[in-house]
């Protein structure tokens, strides 16, 4: 009898870290679909998928799973799948692999509970533990990880890492050793327009347009400016940007 009971609480341990696993499709539109056997199956309101499923969306079409209690949306034009979903009564291990397109997720942090969620890329990984995210990859654009709510970390296949928080947003190309600066989406907002005191209303729209035209080949800014009839040297500001990245 013992030797049954003994028998009986190792089958619950072993069993455990599945148990608990629930993948539950909360709502799709469009050609949203998944892979059963060769076969591709439109997704529906209610169905339960397993650890290793793979997800299909077409245009304008997009589909929202509960994972273990982490909501996650597949936008339009993504492929991705459930790599792992492993939760046992004390940790929940979820890791989504995205091949192309883009994914919000929503992780809850549940008290003590450990929670490790992952969404890899070829090129990167994002990982987080109770925040909300949007990721998006494409060949040619690489990863990027826009933080919608607290904290993720951004790893690249390099091993390099990037805490991001906030407005700061992660991205990594398909050819780059290391991410971009966090504030690389603000290098162009960062570039004002600096005009001269007299410049009216009229000429500072006209330069909106058409200022960079005014520079050809054989001449400079400065030579513009040397050659303008009312030049004054007060009026010569000489600017120097420099990103530099880290």
């Amino acid at each position: 009898m013992k030797k049954n009971l003994i028998f009986i609480i190792l089958l619950l341990l072993l069993f455990s870290g599945t148990a608990f696993a629930k993948i539950v499709v909360q709502s799709s539109k469009g050609d949203a679909a998944f892979k059963k056997d060769r076969n591709w199956v439109p997704l529906k309101k209610g169905m339960t998928l397993s650890e290793g499923t793979k997800i299909s969306t077409g245009v304008r079409s997009w589909a929202v799973l509960d994972i273990d209690g982490d909501t996650v949306k597949i936008n339009q034009l993504t492929m991705m799948k459930v790599f792992r979903n492993r939760p046992t009564p004390v940790e929940k291990n979820t890791h989504l692999a995205l091949k192309h397109g883009s994914l919000k997720a929503r992780i809850q942090k549940i008290g003590k509970l450990k929670t490790s969620f992952r969404i890899s890329t070829p090129v990167a990984t994002s990982s987080v533990r109770g925040t909300e995210e949007l990721v998006s990859y494409g060949a040619r654009s690489g990863m990027t990880i826009e933080v919608l709510e607290g904290i993720v970390e951004g790893r690249n296949i390099q091993g390099s890492i990037r805490r991001i928080s906030g407005k700061s947003v992660f991205r990594q190309g398909p050819n780059d050793s290391k991410p971009k600066n966090l504030l690389f989406s603000l290098k162009d907002q960062s570039l004002p327009s600096l005009f001269d005191p007299n410049t009216t209303d009229d000429e500072k729209n006209a330069h909106e347009y058409s200022g960079f035209d005014l520079v050809n080949d054989s001449e400079n800014p400065a030579d513009i400016v040397e050659n303008a009839s009312d030049f004054t040297p007060e009026s010569t500001v000489n600017l120097e940007v420099t990103w530099e990245e880290k």
